[in-house]
């Protein structure tokens, strides 16, 4: 009789044991995907830091949703506007660019 209420416990405690074990999951993929979304974005910046062209500009980028990024502020050209993209672009990782950014009027950017 004992074994029998320890299985029927052990019964219907796995599909709770099974419920918990999915929430865990998907929290640490969610981690996981800001972390990579942080990793990108960092790696993003430094690649438009070293960029001469981009010295005096003023470049914000979000990256969200695993590799879609968004890039706003100003830049002093359009020529600018169009190598941010391509900067972006051959980063591994980036899925869609969109790109924001405005071109300075003469006299306006730093």
């Amino acid at each position: 009789m004992k074994t029998h209420h320890a299985l029927c416990a052990l019964i219907l405690t796995l599909p709770l044991l099974a419920l918990t074990g999915c929430d865990a999951g998907s929290a640490t993929a969610g981690q996981n995907d800001r972390l990579q979304d942080g990793s990108l974005q960092t790696t993003i910046n430094d690649a438009i830091q070293r960029d001469a062209a981009f010295e005096h500009s003023d470049i914000n980028v979000l990256v969200s949703n695993q590799g879609q990024v968004t890039l706003s502020g100003t830049v002093a050209s359009v020529q600018d506007k169009k190598r941010a993209s391509e900067i972006v672009k051959q980063v591994a990782g980036i899925k869609i660019v969109n790109n924001e950014l405005e071109v300075a009027t003469s006299g306006s950017a730093n």
